[in-house]
């Protein structure tokens, strides 16, 4: 790991996607009204950081690998990343359906099944149904 520190807004793609449809429903029908910018991301009280990251998805396997910190010197970066989706959640009704420790527990599940030999198709299949069936998070898990 190159900053085992550093903290980042980890979100699932799916919370994503639906909260960007959730936008173009609103743009479609009541048009320029909503046509401004929006962040989607977790709420600052369940940040991760790479190494945490590393840690859980490294808990959905038989036998993770090491986790090795590199000392190399690294090109400059900001420490700490985080998306403020207050806007989102106010306007749009918008808030992650998994907290950022879910969200890393359903990747690792995911690519443990698939080099398990799964499908992609149904695997992503699978994960949009259980990501669609959850409320939102509150932020504790």
């Amino acid at each position: 790991l190159r900053s085992p520190t550093a903290v980042r807004p980890w979100q699932h793609v799916l919370d994503l996607i639906e909260g960007i449809l959730a936008l173009a429903e609103r743009l479609v029908d009541q048009g320029q009204a909503w046509a401004e910018p929006f962040n989607f991301g977790p709420t600052a009280d369940t940040a991760l950081t790479v190494r945490q990251l590393v840690e859980i998805f490294a808990e959905g396997w038989a036998s993770p690998p090491p986790i090795e910190i590199d000392a190399a010197p690294a090109p400059p970066e900001a420490h700490t990343l985080r998306l403020d989706a207050t806007k989102a959640a106010l306007r749009l009704g918008w808030r992650p359906r998994w907290a950022p420790r879910q969200t890393v527990r359903e990747t690792a599940a995911w690519y443990r099944r698939w080099c398990e030999g799964a499908a992609a198709a149904q695997l992503c299949q699978e994960q949009l149904v259980q990501h669609s069936a959850r409320p939102a998070a509150d932020g504790r898990e």
